[in-house]
């Protein structure tokens, strides 16, 4: 677009517009890109997973929580030592006599105090964390009993308890384990609800910044920054080469007004193609061809500047 083609114009704007070099189609890609940034700067920086760990405040105090877990850890020892070594000799002596291999033997009564105390513990967590409804949680409690059941059997033949308190070494270990989940359960439940809070938090704040950032063009706000990223274009390239100092000073006197003017053209000559009529003539030929349908970029037009100025009548005349 040359200086001709924009009517009503000052003298400082026709000064700016001669002597301010139009930018060209990768310095105006540049400035593009730059205004999408800072349409993007508007919103923050994308969010931090790791800024939400503590978005969600604790049902309890940490301390209490973690004293509970070191508690939970000698308890669930305690139970273990107890009934392991018990449940241990009864699947080994039992294997030993159908297998007659002693690391079989070994290896079956090491499988069976696995099965025994994990089972117990993985079945009361899995009924009250991860099934829903009641049926579905019942079916949980034949695993449970089987678990303690298989424990208190192999502490029974092992110990072959006559009195109270043997018989109390025999049953409570197993049980206890039974409890033990049940309070791990909770504390785990705590934490498991907060760290789901948490990463809802994330997922809102990501959802909301994705949305404002994915089409920066679209932002109330990316005309301004498009326009102001074209000055600054327009400004550095004019302040460099020969006759920068000219132009630097000339610069110095624009006006908003006079700006506006030199950032339009920048625009027009991104869509200059919106403007052109459908049909024009060819030459040659004895009617207008018709232009091949074209769908140009939709984006955010700025409306043209107000430039007035004064006619030999003393009239204003102008154009937006």
């Amino acid at each position: 677009m040359t200086t001709q083609e924009l009517t009503g114009l000052t003298e400082q704007q026709r000064a700016a517009l001669e002597q301010l070099q139009p930018l060209t189609e990768a310095e105006r890609l540049e400035a593009r890109d730059a205004a999408r940034a800072l349409v993007k700067l508007e919103f923050g920086a994308k969010p931090d997973r790791a800024a939400f760990d503590h978005a969600t405040a604790r049902e309890y105090p940490a301390w209490l929580t973690r004293a509970i877990n070191v508690m939970l850890v000698f308890a669930f020892a305690g139970a273990f030592v107890t009934s392991s070594f018990s449940v241990f000799s009864a699947g080994r002596n039992h294997a030993a006599d159908v297998l007659h291999v002693d690391w079989q033997a070994a290896a079956a009564g090491v499988a069976i105090v696995l099965l025994a105390e994990f089972l117990t513990i993985a079945s009361v967590l899995t009924m009250n964390i991860l099934l829903q409804g009641q049926r579905r949680r019942l079916l949980m409690v034949f695993p449970t009993a089987l678990g303690v059941v298989i424990a208190i059997t192999g502490n029974a033949v092992m110990a072959a308890p006559s009195t109270f308190f043997d018989w109390l070494v025999t049953v409570a270990p197993p049980v206890s384990v039974v409890f033990l989940s049940l309070i791990l359960e909770a504390v785990a439940l705590d934490d498991i609800k907060r760290r789901h809070a948490n990463e809802r938090a994330y997922q809102a704040a990501l959802a909301d910044w994705q949305k404002h950032t994915a089409d920066p063009e679209r932002s109330p706000a990316w005309r301004m920054k498009y326009a102001t990223a074209l000055k600054e274009a327009i400004a550095a390239k004019a302040a460099s080469g020969r006759g920068k100092t000219e132009r630097e000073a000339l610069m110095a006197s624009m006006t908003g007004a006079d700006w506006s003017a030199v950032v339009w053209r920048e625009y027009q000559a991104d869509h200059w193609l919106e403007d052109m009529p459908v049909n024009f003539p060819q030459s040659g030929q004895p009617q207008a061809a018709r232009l091949p349908e074209i769908t140009p970029v939709q984006t955010m037009r700025p409306p043209a500047p107000a430039l007035a100025s004064t006619n030999g009548n003393g009239n204003h005349n102008g154009r937006r």
